[in-house]
């Protein structure tokens, strides 16, 4: 979901783009070149106009480091942009199609691992059911998923749905908030793939259904009839 993803007070990773236009880079001798962020939820700008560093001019390679102001921002979400000054004056933005989506994550100790191996590992089987298997893009992480297992009795489906449920509403927070952001809007993007987690949300509850059903018990006794739900008769509710 974010571009850049980052524990409140730290200062690394630093936030590296590259300016394109049409996929070329663009050439950035000469220019100078800020950093600009505002906070999602509000349209608050929090950093303006912060100094980057001009990496590789020709290839249009810049880097923006954090500040020790910086490190003191809340956790949450952000929208972030470079902008490139030439003489003229001429202002170029990157990226020039939407925002940079910068998360700063609380300093909790919330962690996120999927091994592959869903057959002996329900975390993963829930995590393979939900599609959040890629490290690089974290959705839930595992107190949230171990939490809604324990919800559902360990039912993958059920607590797989509500985990896109979940997720579903993280974007469309995502793109409710962007619209308010100057010119720039990318909730189109991010409400699709709202709406995608919740149709996966309506396909896992039917997983649901089909593989949470009851399971049939039938015994046996000693003259070695078998009695079972399907074992009905006439008069069988009977008192005498």
């Amino acid at each position: 979901m974010a571009d850049v993803t980052i524990k409140a007070g730290n200062r690394l990773p630093v936030i590296a783009r590259q300016f394109l236009l049409d996929d070329v880079a663009v050439n950035l001798t000469g220019a100078t070149v800020t950093f600009n962020m505002w906070r999602a939820s509000t349209g608050t700008q929090v950093i303006t106009s912060g100094s980057c560093t001009v990496v590789t001019a020709a290839t249009g390679s810049v880097e923006y480091p954090w500040t020790a102001t910086d490190a003191t921002l809340a956790a949450g979400e952000y929208l972030a942009s470079f902008s490139a000054s030439f003489a003229g004056p001429r202002i170029l933005t990157a990226p020039n199609n939407g925002m940079i989506v910068v998360e700063i994550l609380d300093t909790t100790e919330a962690s996120w691992s999927y091994t592959g191996n869903p057959e002996n590992r329900t975390l993963d089987a829930c995590r393979f059911v939900i599609g959040d298997t890629d490290s690089t893009n974290q959705l839930l992480m595992d107190q949230e998923i171990l939490w809604l297992l324990s919800q559902w009795e360990d039912n993958i489906y059920s607590a797989g749905a509500e985990g896109c449920v979940a997720i579903s509403g993280k974007f469309t927070r995502l793109a409710d908030s962007s619209r308010s952001v100057g010119d720039l809007s990318i909730s189109t993007q991010y409400q699709a793939q709202a709406t995608a987690y919740l149709t996966r949300a309506d396909h896992l509850r039917e997983q649901a259904d089909k593989y949470g059903q009851p399971t049939p018990v039938y015994y046996t006794d000693t003259l070695g009839n078998v009695f079972g739900p399907s074992n009905f008769s006439v008069g069988m509710d009977n008192y005498r």
